[in-house]
C-alpha cells in the first residue's frame, strides 16, 4: 500500500530572502509574464479568421498553429525543470521570454502556414521557461495563510490576459488602422513592444542561484525538496516519481480535461460568436473577451479565496488535508461547469448562449487555483 507522507503546515513559513524584491513585487512580475503569454493567445483567437484568409488555411490548420506552442512547451518544460535545479530561475525565465518575444514578432512577419506554425511553436519555449518555476516560487514567497490567494491572483492572469488580448485585437481589426493585412500583424508587434520592459526587468532582478537553493532553505518546512541531480538519470527519476503518485496523475488528467475545454473555446470562441450570431469581429471579440475577463477575474479569485476559507487551519494541519479540501472545491465546480458549458453551445440565440457560457467559464475558472495548489501539495 502506498504510504501517505504528511508534513506539518505549522512549520511552513513564507520567505523571499533569496530575492531583492518583496513578495508582492515577485507576484506582480510573474503575474505580468503570465498575462502577456495569454494576451498572445487572445490575439491569435481574434486574428484567426484574417490569418486563415491571408494564408488560405483550413480550420484544422488554424487549430494546429494555435496548439503548436504545446509541442515546444512539452519538449522544453522537462529541460527547464532540470536546468532550474542548478541555474538561476529568474535568468532562465528572462532568456526564455526573450525567445518568446522574438517569436511573437516573427508571428507578425509570418508568410504562410509553416512560418506561422514555427513562430507559434517557439512561444512555447518562453512559456515553459517561467511556468516550470513560477508556481513554486510564488508558493515559497507568499504569506503562510495567503498561499491559495497568491496563486489564484497569478492564475487569474490567464483569462484576463486572454480577454484583453482578444478584445483589444478585435478593436484593432475593426478599425484597420494599417490596412487589412498589416492590422492583424500590428497586434503582434504591439504585444512584443509591451512585454519588452518586463523582460528587461526580469534580467535586472536578483534571485536565487537555483531552485535547489530555495528548496534547501525550505527543507523540513513543508516545501517540496529539489534534489540537485542532472542528466537523463535525473529526468528518469523524476518521471518515475511522478508516475507512481496516483493522486498527482488523477489531478493532472482532470486538469487536462479543463484545459481541453478552455483551450478549444479560447481558440474558436470569437470566430464562433461572429459566424453563429453574425455580430461582427469587433463585437465578437468584445463579447467573448468581456465574458472571459469577468469570469476569469472573479472565478479565479473566488476559487482561491474559497479554498483558503475551507481548508483546515491550526498547528496540526497536514498537506494531505489541504489536498482533500482542494478536491472538494474542484468537484463542486465541475458539477456546475460541465452542463452549463455544453448547453450553451446548443443555444440558437446570443441571449441564451452568453449567460450559460458565463456560468460555465466562471465555474471552470474557479477550479484553477485549487487545481494548481493540489498539484503543489501532492
Amino acid at each position: 500500500m502506498e504510504e501517505t507522507k504528511y508534513v506539518n503546515l505549522a512549520t511552513v513559513s513564507s520567505g523571499s530572502r533569496q530575492f531583492d524584491m518583496s513578495p508582492r513585487s515577485i507576484l506582480i512580475m510573474f503575474t505580468s509574464l503570465c498575462f502577456f503569454v495569454y494576451f498572445d493567445r487572445g490575439v491569435y483567437a481574434s486574428v484567426l479568421d484574417d490569418v486563415q484568409k491571408a494564408f488560405g488555411l483550413s480550420d484544422l490548420q488554424g487549430g494546429i498553429c494555435s496548439s503548436g506552442y504545446l509541442v515546444c512547451f512539452c519538449l522544453s518544460s522537462p529541460v527547464f525543470a532540470q536546468l532550474a535545479k542548478y541555474k538561476p530561475p529568474l535568468l532562465m525565465s528572462a532568456l526564455g521570454m526573450s525567445v518568446w518575444t522574438g517569436a511573437v514578432v516573427f508571428s507578425g512577419f509570418s508568410q504562410d502556414f509553416w512560418t506561422l506554425l514555427l513562430a507559434r511553436a517557439l512561444t512555447g519555449v518562453g512559456e515553459a521557461s517561467f511556468l516550470v518555476v513560477s508556481a513554486s516560487i510564488i508558493d515559497y514567497i507568499s504569506p503562510k495563510n495567503s498561499r491559495s490567494t497568491y496563486l489564484a491572483i497569478f492564475y487569474a492572469a490567464i483569462p484576463i490576459g486572454y480577454a484583453v488580448g482578444a478584445g483589444l485585437t478585435g478593436v484593432i481589426l475593426g478599425a484597420e488602422p494599417f490596412g487589412k493585412d498589416w492590422s492583424w500583424r500590428s497586434a503582434y508587434f504591439l504585444e512584443a513592444a509591451l512585454v519588452l520592459p518586463l523582460v528587461l526587468w526580469i534580467f535586472k532582478a536578483k534571485g536565487p542561484s537555483s531552485m535547489y537553493e530555495i528548496s534547501n532553505e525550505s527543507e523540513g518546512s513543508g516545501h517540496s525538496v529539489v534534489e540537485k541531480k542532472i542528466g537523463w538519470h535525473a529526468v528518469k527519476h523524476d518521471l518515475i516519481t511522478l508516475a507512481s503518485n496516483r493522486l498527482y496523475i488523477t489531478i493532472v488528467l482532470g486538469y487536462a480535461t479543463q484545459t481541453f475545454f478552455i483551450g478549444a473555446v479560447a481558440v474558436f470562441g470569437v470566430k464562433y460568436i461572429d459566424q453563429q450570431f453574425d455580430v461582427g469581429k469587433t463585437n465578437a471579440g468584445l463579447i467573448f473577451g468581456g465574458v472571459t475577463f469577468v469570469t476569469g477575474l472573479l472565478g479565479s479569485a473566488l476559487g482561491g479565496i474559497l479554498l483558503d476559507m475551507t481548508k483546515p487551519t491550526g498547528d496540526n494541519v497536514h498537506f494531505a488535508q489541504n489536498e482533500y479540501a482542494a478536491h472538494r472545491v474542484i468537484l463542486i465546480c465541475s458539477i456546475f461547469a460541465a452542463p452549463c458549458s455544453i448547453i450553451s453551445f446548443l443555444m440558437d440565440s446570443l441571449a441564451g448562449f452568453v449567460p450559460l457560457l458565463f456560468l460555465g467559464e466562471f465555474a471552470a475558472f474557479m477550479m484553477t487555483g485549487p487545481i494548481n495548489n493540489a498539484v503543489i501539495w501532492c
